[in-house]
């Protein structure tokens, strides 16, 4: 009875626009405004479980449009299904350190990471979809605004709130990505916001995600010009930037340029430790890995025993999950990263440029950054997977 009033008042595609908008912006709102002082934490899970439950129910009564009938998704669910089994077999049989506190964290990782799943997979489908398709660049602009609102000196008010930058960094530029390309905009509003969202994230201060996302600008904007006119705007760019900055119009912002200007920075000295330790962990346990060892503290200063200390890097899945894992993992992520790559390059449709951005994007973030906890991988996965399925088929969508 419960299932049959979901079905005939509720769509997949309302509950996924619901939840778009929910995981990318009202959890962004909650924690950038400590509003958990405010409301009951409670009621804020409830707000994001129930649909949750909701939209699963329909996904497995919807044979039709069911997840498990993408032979592409089936790919890299297969490769999802062997990381659960590691982590299972390393529960059970090696890690005799992974404590409470530890299973919460990797339960809350494996949640998120099925949850961006199907979260990629229908948000593909929402791209075609013309009543629900401008949920993406509503939830752009109200982002923006929120950021925009609370700049003081050219930086974004964290609230004090330690961390927050990262979430907001990441957030942005996938909400950015999604609700510019998935809209029919001419080239110069394009550029406009593009280069607008750009400056938003700098002032975020999230180095990972600025410096990533510079990556992705570039290649966005030698799509859209050129080469030859990507030189000469770069050149005026760099002309017109040290002129400032001797002039003394412009300063450099420390937090942003200091690892170039060869000052002392905590975070990165702290992450190459976190390095040395985990390629010290990938040369002891090089096949079967040694999954969540980071947390482990020894006299010998080898692992710091703290939950964030793992490789903040691609091989990070290596020293999590084995050797086999990684090969696994990587080829799936470059053969999808090649395939829209490929495309990108002689064709202009939406879901193409979006797709590649979003996976070049977060695949320059893992390559140097981020780690194995980061779950939006497993969101452009589906995404990248989709866009393949529908490729192979020829479907009139793509073009």
């Amino acid at each position: 009875m419960f299932t049959k009033y979901i079905k005939n008042n509720l769509s997949l595609f309302t509950l996924t626009s619901y939840l778009f908008i929910y995981y990318f912006f009202i959890r962004i709102l909650y924690t950038y405004y400590s509003v958990e002082f405010q409301i009951d934490i409670l009621f804020y899970r409830i707000g994001f479980y129930l649909p949750l439950l909701i939209w699963i129910i329909l996904i497995v009564k919807d044979t039709k449009i069911s997840i498990f009938q993408n032979i592409h998704v089936k790919l890299f669910l297969s490769l999802f299904t062997y990381q659960v089994l590691i982590i299972l077999f390393q529960q059970l049989y090696g890690a005799n350190y992974i404590n409470t506190s530890v299973q919460f964290f990797q339960i809350k990782v494996f949640v998120y990471s099925i949850f961006n799943i199907l979260l990629g997979y229908y948000s593909y489908k929402l791209i075609y979809s013309n009543s629900n398709k401008n949920i993406f660049i509503t939830t752009f602009l109200l982002y923006s605004l929120l950021l925009l609102m609370n700049i003081s000196n050219f930086s974004l008010d964290t609230n004090g709130f330690s961390g927050i930058h990262l979430l907001l960094g990441d957030t942005f530029i996938v909400v950015s990505l999604l609700g510019i390309f998935s809209k029919d905009f001419n080239k110069l509003i394009k550029i406009s916001l593009v280069s607008i969202s750009l400056l938003i994230v700098f002032i975020i201060h999230s180095r990972a995600s600025f410096y990533s996302y510079v990556v992705v600008y570039l290649f966005f904007i030698i799509k859209e010009v050129g080469f030859k006119y990507f030189i000469y705007l770069s050149l005026t760019f760099i002309i017109g930037f040290f002129t400032l900055y001797f002039i003394d119009i412009l300063s450099i912002d420390k937090r942003m340029s200091g690892v170039f200007q060869g000052k002392q920075d905590a975070s990165l000295d702290e992450r190459l430790l976190q390095f040395q330790y985990g390629l010290y962990a990938i040369k002891q346990y090089w096949f079967f890995g040694e999954y969540s060892g980071h947390v482990v503290a020894h006299a010998t200063g080898y692992k710091s025993g703290s939950m964030g200390c793992y490789m903040h890097n691609w091989l990070s899945y290596w020293r999590q999950y084995g050797l086999l894992y990684f090969i696994l993992f990587s080829s799936l992520y470059l053969y999808g990263l090649f395939i829209v790559f490929k495309d990108w390059l002689y064709n202009n449709s939406k879901p193409v440029n979006l797709i590649f951005y979003i996976a070049l994007f977060v695949g320059v973030e893992l390559l140097l950054f981020r780690s194995y906890s980061d779950t939006l991988v497993w969101f452009v996965f589906a995404l990248m997977y989709s866009y393949m399925n529908e490729h192979k088929k020829g479907t009139k969508c793509l073009k």
